[in-house]
């Protein structure tokens, strides 16, 4: 059972976060209902090893969600006849993930069934793996994600995540590049607190795995935040250009292609700069336009390399 003050942070720290928080003009910020004690009794659940783990409705987002996910990265304030449903569905998105956390942690359901499609159609070229800011980068330029290009981003998933879905949702696909973009909710401690050396051993164990698997490595800086809504104690500005300064030496130290996308989003505080983001922390359209070149360019090396 998740308590509700803790849930809450959890709720804003996953898919909500990209817009319970992301309150336009004129627009309060969505208030979650109490969490539900226990997910719905009627929800069939898997028990054990078994062929068929994924309970029903866990691949992929609703159309609401999706529809949610792509104004709230677009410019200009969000339409109520879309915040309107998707405030309404609060509450099952809360049993769901509640059941969510219970059975499949690591999310591996996510993109199941769209992997095993993907694997039967002959695999991906590139696949981008990260969090929220890599799930709503394919809401914010659907036509970045095409011709083999896709979209592995879970909304609030810290790197030890991302790590366990690596051979699902990578590996699997047999992809020539892997492009990297996680560490920002370590840094907001969405799973608990953990040092910097745990969040640099996951990408350190990413590394070594793309590698074992002949896929070369685009290793992304963490885009800026100075505030996290939903981690208010938490001063970030600092820990992400400390990580990235990291990030950075990784590459350089072990031949892997980095994509600095702070110098085209970072403020004077080390934040987001004004009118880049909502909330300060996942781009709007204009964000991902910048960022965009930058990782075309580092992808196009990465694919000569790969040759």
């Amino acid at each position: 059972m998740i308590a509700g003050r803790d849930w809450r942070r959890r709720r804003l720290a996953g898919w909500g976060v990209a817009a319970a928080v992301l309150a336009g003009p004129g627009f309060g910020a969505a208030q979650p209902p109490t969490a539900p004690s226990e997910p719905a009794a009627a929800t069939p659940v898997a028990e054990g090893l078994t062929a068929q783990p994924c309970a029903a409705g866990s691949s992929g987002r609703s159309d609401v969600e999706l529809a949610f996910a792509r104004a709230s990265v677009a410019d200009g304030p969000i339409d109520p006849a879309v915040l309107k449903p998707f405030a309404e569905g609060a509450a099952e998105r809360a049993r769901a993930e509640a059941l969510r956390r219970r059975t499949d942690w690591p999310d591996l359901c996510r993109y199941r069934a769209q992997n095993q499609a993907l694997e039967a159609a002959g695999g991906a070229r590139v696949v981008f793996l990260g969090d929220s800011i890599t799930e709503l980068w394919q809401a914010a330029d659907p036509a970045l994600f095409t011709a083999g290009v896709v979209d592995r981003g879970v909304s609030g998933q810290t790197s030890g995540q991302a790590l366990l879905r690596f051979y699902d949702d990578v590996v699997a696909l047999h992809p020539k590049v892997v492009h990297l973009l996680i560490g920002t909710n370590d840094i907001a401690g969405n799973n608990g607190p953990s040092r910097p050396e745990d969040l640099q051993n996951n990408i350190r164990a990413m590394v070594e795995l793309a590698r074992a698997n002949n896929i070369q490595i685009v290793l992304a800086s963490i885009t800026p935040a100075a505030a996290f809504s939903w981690r208010p104690a938490v001063r970030p500005a600092g820990p992400i250009a400390a990580m990235n300064r990291w990030l950075s030496g990784l590459a350089a130290r072990e031949g892997l292609i980095y994509v600095d996308y702070a110098s085209v989003l970072a403020g004077p505080d080390g934040g987001m700069r004004d009118g880049l983001s909502r909330d300060g922390v996942h781009p709007l359209i204009r964000g991902y336009a910048l960022m965009k070149p930058l990782a075309l360019e580092a992808i196009a090396k990465a694919l000569r390399a790969a040759r």
